[in-house]
């Protein structure tokens, strides 16, 4: 999972910063 440098500058994540997390956080999920 990768944090984008944008996102860390406005301070704060963006709704689709955590839609991004989720799905690679449920992929990883199902890959294991």
């Amino acid at each position: 999972m990768t944090i984008d440098d944008t996102s860390i500058s406005e301070g704060a994540p963006t709704p689709l910063d955590l839609i991004n997390c989720y799905r690679d956080s449920q992929a990883a999920l199902t890959a294991s």
